[in-house]
């Protein structure tokens, strides 16, 4: 079989968020894909008939955990940092590799869902009551489409998404751009706890960053197939 390699480059408006991709068929009996952001990446790829999903992190900077410093007491309070590449940290970084790898396999999962695209969205069209106020319904095609479709970006795949991640992406769309920064944050954060309170985003412990759960990961996942099918596709679909 002789060697191919298929490249291909999506860059943000965000150079730290650059998000690289390369399918290749260089095994003798399966493909590989790799995905980098930074110096990080998560690849796939298939040996000997088995599938095998592994992170290779080189900077382990941009992941942040709570730890003690250098020669701190045990008995002082850990402090969010970033993760160090010496021994030290080894343990940590097997952890967030680890954690990595398993929402790789979630999104792959997510392709292969037979739920029809309406009993995903029921749960998010609604409005609802929670803590005694009130939650508003998601509008997946209309005023909330840009919002979602961000959301379904890879890039918050590796180390989830912040407010100030929402803003450099939507920053120039339609809804967004008539807006200062400082009311652009604040749209944000009402934006963050909308998701949150339908279930597609969670909270990291102590940080101001967000993990797309699973039904976040299903639901993107349906819209974005949904918005890129023609009609003559969804016809055949549901004939």
């Amino acid at each position: 079989m002789g060697n191919r390699q298929i490249f291909c480059q999506t860059t943000t408006s965000c150079v730290s968020q650059e998000v690289s991709s390369r399918l290749s068929d260089v095994f003798h009996d399966g493909l590989r894909i790799r995905h980098w952001v930074g110096g990080n990446s998560v690849k796939c790829y298939n040996e000997l008939n088995v599938l095998r999903v592994e992170m290779t992190m080189n900077q382990p900077d941009r992941f942040r955990v709570h730890r003690h410093t250098q020669g701190q007491s045990p008995r002082e309070p850990k402090r969010l940092l970033p993760l160090r590449k010496g021994v030290a940290d080894v343990v940590v970084r097997t952890q967030v590799s680890q954690d990595v790898n398993d929402r790789f396999m979630d999104s792959l999962a997510t392709a292969q869902c037979e739920t029809p695209v309406h009993a995903l969205l029921d749960d998010i069209v609604k409005s609802f009551t929670k803590e005694g106020r009130r939650v508003r319904a998601l509008d997946p095609t209309g005023k909330d489409r840009a919002l979602l479709q961000v959301l379904h970006d890879p890039v918050f795949g590796i180390a989830g998404l912040s407010n100030r991640d929402l803003r450099e992406k939507l920053h120039d769309k339609t809804r967004y751009n008539h807006m200062t920064e400082k009311q652009l944050s604040a749209k944000m954060s009402r934006q963050l706890r909308l998701l949150r309170d339908h279930g597609l985003i969670r909270k990291m412990p102590r940080q101001k960053r967000y993990l797309i759960t699973q039904k976040g990961r299903e639901i993107t996942t349906a819209l974005a197939a949904l918005l890129a099918a023609s009609t003559k596709q969804l016809m055949d679909i549901a004939a």
